[in-house]
């Protein structure tokens, strides 16, 4: 039996949406010097480009960071703008919020302490130990959350393994195939962190334009 979920923030697709868009059709064109890299045949350029790109992100430091975005999602026959907030606050220690402008409604996701708690959604606050169990009773949908702050960051998410990467002139990562999903990153700062994030899969397409980053020094 199907259950549905009746949360007013249009929560379940516009989470599902954003969370989850994904590989499919609707990609951008790559530009002639792109390196694409198939992770089944992968050439000695590719392994070293890849060896370079973790490099950078080992570098970087990925436990301590927060970013504001603004999103534009469509979804089958949904289609809106949210805005999104999410504190990274060490590997398995974060909070998102999301927040529709026209509606002003939100919901809050906080992970810490091996514990998530979902707030804003109708029938009050749920928790349990793993957040895409919790985000999936909650709303009907399968969010991979612990990828997104992988993806966020313009990487691959530890596992599963990806099935193809492109590059950019540098090591910046500008596409990613990975556990079925498509993700395409733009407009790089110096350290590599996107300015755009594009996800597609299906009729669902999510649109991510990055306001601001901060790392644990405020930079």
């Amino acid at each position: 039996m199907t259950m549905r979920h009746p949360y007013t923030l249009t929560a379940a697709v516009t989470l599902a949406a954003l969370l989850a868009g994904c590989a499919g059709q609707q990609t951008r064109s790559l530009p002639a010097y792109a390196s694409v890299c198939d992770v089944a045949e992968m050439s000695v350029v590719c392994s070293a480009t890849l060896a370079a790109h973790k490099a950078s992100v080992a570098a970087r430091g990925e436990d301590v960071w927060s970013m504001q975005a603004r999103a534009a999602i469509s979804t089958g026959k949904n289609a809106g703008n949210a805005r999104i907030d999410w504190q990274q606050r060490g590997p398995l220690d974060y909070s998102v919020t999301l927040s529709a402008p026209i509606t002003r409604q939100s919901w809050q996701l906080d992970v810490a302490n091996q514990k998530a708690t979902i707030t804003g959604l109708e029938g009050g606050p749920r928790s349990g130990v793993d957040a895409a169990t919790l985000l999936r009773e909650a709303t009907g949908w399968d969010i991979p959350v612990q990828s997104m702050r992988f993806w966020l960051r313009g990487t691959a998410a530890t596992h599963p393994v990806p099935t193809g990467y492109v590059f950019g002139s540098g090591t910046d990562l500008i596409r990613l195939d990975q556990d079925g999903w498509r993700i395409d990153f733009e407009q790089h700062r110096s350290d590599g962190l996107p300015g755009r994030i594009t996800a597609t899969r299906g009729d669902s397409r999510v649109r991510l334009v990055i306001d601001q980053w901060s790392d644990a020094t405020g930079g």
